[in-house]
């Protein structure tokens, strides 16, 4: 009986075991199939939206008004947009044996002779959102449709979606991309409101070079004390009817956009980074921002101060870029500066062992035009539909 009782546990333990190795097993094999189902058609979607922002990026009419891949094998060099130009931007890839990958991002026509894709376009299409976000104009901000497919190729003839050929996962993401502009109130190394709130006391150098070396919009000419010396083309420049510091003017958006777009928000004084990071756009949300020798101001970025900017004594500050303070600033020496500072209160430059020297320079701002100054990411990248 022992003996029996042995065998008969043996054989349920055995059983017990391979059940629990089937259901493992069965397991995996569907947590696989889903990620390659919809993890992957997800990463395809993804990839069709990098895309269409590259493709708005390198456009040479800006902002883009119409969103028109092209596919054009008769010029030289070609012109490889898409592989259907009828659609938008469209890859397809293959990922293993008899299973690819596509992406769509659909245009807008409302001129499609197929009534059905017409139907289907209108849900999933590009569009130009820029009034309805408040924007300056068209263009400034889209709202991007990507669809990602997995599916299985039985005959490469037909179209992926047409028999016996099968999508196996599909998933649609959106997002919106917007652009700045980076237009300073005008071509000066110092811009603010009213000129007597602009004080240079001693050994400081403003040049404007090209450009004037302090615009502003009223009042009096700023102050110069104590031997300061301000150049430019010409040294001061006064225009009451045409000058705007608002965010809107000098980036294309809101503060709060601008916020939404950022490639960092500081609210920390210890997570101001040095140097800052290249070609970036740092909005920092402080009573003030303290720079100083142990936090010194450099780099080549765009610098947004929801706050006062106070560049304290021996800080060794080198910088290139454009500074927005939606406050007053305040700066001592060593410090050199290239670009543009734009202040919404007063600035104050002080000189007294040392040099301050500001530098108005329309080539940095023009590389940080380039390299910032395109269309953005500004919305989280969500799934609109997902199917398995």
């Amino acid at each position: 009986m022992a003996l029996i009782l042995g065998i008969l546990f043996a054989i349920i333990s055995s059983g017990l075991i391979v059940t629990g190795t089937l259901v493992l097993r069965a397991h995996r094999v569907k947590t696989e199939t889903s990620f390659r189902l919809h993890g992957q058609a997800t990463q395809f979607a993804r990839a069709g939206m990098m895309e269409a922002l590259g493709w708005f990026r390198k456009q040479t009419a800006q902002p883009v008004t119409a969103f028109s891949p092209l596919l054009d094998l008769t010029v030289t060099p070609q012109i490889l947009d898409t592989l259907d130009p009828d659609v938008g931007i469209v890859r397809e890839f293959s990922i293993t044996g008899a299973v690819w990958g596509r992406y769509e991002v659909w245009k807008e026509w409302e001129g499609d002779p197929d009534s059905s894709r017409l139907e289907w376009r209108r849900k999933v299409q590009v569009e130009d959102v820029s009034i309805e976000k408040g924007a300056a104009g068209s263009g400034y901000v889209w709202r991007v449709r990507s669809i990602g497919y997995v599916y299985r190729l039985a005959d490469a003839s037909k179209s992926f979606d047409q028999y016996p050929n099968q999508i196996l996962g599909t998933d649609i993401l959106e997002t919106e991309i917007r652009r700045m502009t980076l237009a300073p109130p005008g071509e000066a190394a110092i811009c603010l409101k009213k000129g007597k709130k602009c004080t240079l006391d001693g050994k400081v150098t403003v040049s404007g070079i090209t450009g004037a070396g302090v615009y502003y919009k009223s009042g009096k000419k700023p102050n110069e004390l104590n031997g300061a010396t301000v150049t430019g083309n010409p040294r001061f420049s006064k225009n009451k009817n045409d000058y705007d510091g608002s965010t809107e003017a000098v980036f294309g958006l809101s503060e709060d956009d601008l916020k939404s777009v950022a490639d960092d928000r500081i609210t920390a004084l210890e997570d101001f980074p040095v140097p800052l990071p290249s070609n970036s756009l740092q909005f920092v949300e402080l009573p003030s921002l303290t720079i100083d020798s142990e936090r010194p101001l450099k780099g080549s970025a765009v610098l947004y101060v929801k706050g006062d900017l106070d560049v304290q004594y021996n800080s060794k500050s080198f910088f290139t870029g454009l500074i927005y303070v939606d406050g007053d600033v305040l700066i001592r020496e060593p410090t050199e500066f290239n670009g543009t500072i734009v202040a919404t209160g007063a600035i104050d430059v002080i000189g007294s062992s040392d040099w301050v020297t500001i530098t108005y320079d329309d080539v940095a701002l023009g590389k940080l035009r380039t390299e910032i100054g395109q269309y953005r990411l500004s919305g989280a990248i969500r799934s609109v539909i997902s199917t398995e």
